[in-house]
């Protein structure tokens, strides 16, 4: 599958964020998204509203 081998994967939207933050060192994914409830920018560290591009560091 195209996911398992990519070297960097682009994922746009909060749902995306959602999703493939779950998987466990996953750091060739590069988020693009709006923060737009609370839950999700507390975990992020924004503002609900804030714009988002970053790899996730844990």
């Amino acid at each position: 599958m195209a996911f398992d081998v990519s070297d960097l994967i682009i994922a746009k939207g909060m749902a995306n964020y959602e999703t493939l933050s779950e998987l466990a060192g996953e750091d060739r994914v590069f988020y693009i998204l709006r923060a737009k409830c609370k839950p999700v920018a507390k975990s992020l560290g924004v503002r609900v509203g804030d714009y988002i591009a970053t790899f996730l560091t844990r």
